[in-house]
């Protein structure tokens, strides 16, 4: 798996490896048709319709959580990743819709009470143990500085 720890807070997101190459993928796609000028501009919102919108200089699929329109800007959730963040609500782009009904690639994890504490700079190791109930793992978990 490859796990995803937002800069923001505590959040943690998981993706199967086997998913790695369609992330991929979907980000070439959007910094290609970014670069062509064929990723078209909105101009109008929906809070809970996917978008494409940039993220430290790459493109991604994002969801929007709430807007502020006497700031003209939106708050999103990037569905690939579990990271949100503030971006001008002129950043946004209208996702292909080859991408528009795709489920998110990744999903939240919760770490148990008293488990380590991720921090800054950590890594984080996670070894699936047992599929409990047909829907969630038990996994082992350890963390250790870089």
């Amino acid at each position: 798996i490859i796990v995803f720890i937002s800069e923001d807070d505590d959040t943690i997101h998981v993706c199967p490896a086997v998913k790695r190459w369609f992330l991929v993928t979907i980000e070439d796609r959007l910094k290609t048709l970014y670069d062509q000028n064929d990723l078209q501009s909105i101009n109008t919102i929906i809070v809970g319709q996917k978008y494409a919108a940039p993220f430290k200089g790459a493109w991604f699929r994002a969801e929007i959580v709430s807007a502020n329109m006497k700031k003209r800007s939106v708050r999103v959730s990037f569905c690939d990743y579990g990271n949100e963040a503030e971006i001008p609500l002129s950043d946004l782009r209208l996702l292909p819709e080859e991408f528009q009904d795709l489920e998110p690639l990744s999903f939240p994890i919760r770490l148990p009470k008293g488990a380590p504490a991720v921090e800054p700079g950590g890594r984080l190791k996670i070894r699936p143990l047992s599929f409990e109930d047909g829907w969630s793992w038990a996994v082992e978990l350890r963390t250790s500085h870089q």
